[in-house]
């Protein structure tokens, strides 16, 4: 698999509202900070931080950062 079809499927798996908390975690912005400027509830973006890691397959905000870092890396090289 290609490395811009790779980060193509992460993206294909992702809602428009998780890309949009992804953003949000890599300018590492605390879940109460990501729902104030979304307008929604704290356990709305704890659940889906919880859906992103699952379709990910990383365990913390870390992880994704890492991943998301390398995908983009990639897809400039």
């Amino acid at each position: 698999q290609s490395r811009s079809s790779a980060a193509s499927d992460v993206y294909k798996r992702q809602t428009d509202r998780e890309k949009e908390i992804v953003l949000l975690i890599i300018q590492q912005k605390k879940n109460i900070e990501i729902a104030n400027t979304l307008f929604v509830e704290l356990s709305t973006i704890k659940s889906h931080i919880n859906n992103i890691y699952k379709k990910e397959n990383v365990n913390n905000r870390k992880e994704i950062i890492q991943k998301y870092h390398a995908i983009h890396k990639n897809t400039l090289q």
